[in-house]
C-alpha cells in the first residue's frame, strides 16, 4: 500500500513537472532541457530543424527536426532506455519494480493490435487528445 501510495505521488509529480513545462503534449518536438539532450536532438537530423522557445518561464527548448514527424516511441523501448540510464548512473531500480514496469510495458505494447499499431492514441489523434479523451467521464473507457 506504501509502494503504491508512493509511485502515485511521483507519477503526479513528474506528469505535473511535463506539462507545466509542455512537454507532455509535444508531439512533432523533442522537448530539450539539458546539453546531452541538444546533442541529441540536433543528430536526429543533423541540426537541419529549428529549435523554438516557449519563453523564459518555461524551462524547456523545443526542438522541430527538419523532415518526416517523430513516431511515437515503444514502451518497452522507452523502459529499456531508462533502466540503461539508471544503470549507467550507478543506480538500479528494485528487481521486483523493474519486472513490474517491464510487464506493464508489454501490456501498453499489446494494445497496437487493437489501435492500428499504436498503443496510446487512435489512428489520427494526437497525444493530446488521447490525453484528454482519457480523463473525461464520458469517454467509455474511462471506468
Amino acid at each position: 500500500s506504501k509502494l503504491i501510495a508512493k509511485e502515485s505521488a511521483l507519477t503526479e509529480l513528474t506528469v505535473g513537472r511535463l506539462m507545466g513545462n509542455y512537454i507532455f503534449f509535444s508531439d512533432g518536438y523533442i522537448p530539450v532541457q539539458t546539453g546531452q539532450a541538444f546533442y541529441k536532438a540536433i543528430q536526429t537530423d543533423g541540426g537541419k530543424g529549428t529549435f523554438y522557445s516557449l519563453g523564459s518561464d518555461v524551462h524547456c527548448l523545443f526542438y522541430k527536426p527538419a523532415g518526416d514527424a517523430l513516431a511515437m516511441p515503444d514502451p518497452t523501448e522507452c523502459f529499456h532506455a531508462l533502466a540503461n540510464h539508471v544503470s549507467m548512473t550507478g543506480r538500479r531500480f528494485e528487481v521486483g519494480y523493474a519486472a513490474a514496469f517491464e510487464a506493464f510495458t508489454e501490456v501498453l505494447e499489446s494494445r497496437k493490435e487493437g489501435l492500428g499499431g499504436s498503443w496510446f492514441t487512435a489512428p489520427g489523434e494526437s497525444s493530446k487528445d488521447a490525453f484528454m479523451r482519457r480523463v473525461k467521464r464520458s469517454d467509455a473507457a474511462y471506468e
